[in-house]
């Protein structure tokens, strides 16, 4: 069955969702591998945020969510939860991304990946900094800056240099946000995507 959830995956990547699907619902009615099931449902997830629908997205994630943790897969769980809280987080939703970015915490530190505990760090941090608790937001982005920093991620990097603006520009702390956006935008390795989101800060703060 792992067979068949490989294949489905290469379907996925070449956008024939209808033939992933199939070869999904397949693997997931043919094993009883709790792994399995939840790579599976973390698959069809995905598929139906691709597709836009994304109510069965968080159904399929958080059911693939509850399958490792069934099975100790703590990687797993918090790459979904993760992924979730992020998802909400684009949306504006923070009231249901914090708690979801607080499970991926608990479960990225049981699995003992760092990496991947400083990036949960990095969204919850944009989480409670959103939900105007910039002090505990300001620990968690810090702790993930300091991470990167060790790892040479200079693309995270400036994540958390434009968080920790943010939080200094809602504090009214104007001249240390501005030190901390032009320093993000001085990280050469800073995604489009991010350096967009603080030349936007910049900006509007008139030090562009």
């Amino acid at each position: 069955r792992r067979g068949v959830n490989a294949e489905a995956v290469v379907h996925q990547s070449r956008g024939a969702f209808a033939e992933a699907e199939a070869l999904l619902a397949e693997a997931y009615v043919t094993t009883d591998d709790r792994r399995l099931l939840g790579a599976v449902l973390a698959n069809l997830g995905s598929i139906a945020a691709q597709r836009g629908d994304l109510e069965a997205a968080r159904t399929h994630l958080l059911g693939s969510a509850k399958e490792f943790r069934a099975c100790g897969y703590f990687l797993g769980e918090a790459s979904v939860l993760n992924n979730l809280g992020r998802l909400g987080l684009d949306q504006g939703n923070v009231r249901i991304a914090l708690p979801l970015l607080e499970d991926a915490l608990g479960a990225a530190r049981r699995a003992g990946d760092a990496e991947l505990v400083a990036i949960v760090q990095r969204n919850l941090a944009e989480a409670m900094g959103l939900a105007g608790n910039p002090n505990d937001a300001e620990a968690l982005a810090v702790t993930a800056l300091e991470t990167f920093t060790a790892e040479g991620n200079e693309a995270r990097r400036a994540e958390c240099l434009r968080i920790l603006g943010e939080l200094d520009e809602a504090r009214g702390n104007h001249a240390r946000a501005v030190e901390r956006w032009r320093a993000a935008l001085a990280i050469a390795d800073a995604p489009p995507l991010e350096r967009e989101r603080i030349e936007a800060r910049l900006k509007s703060s008139g030090k562009r």
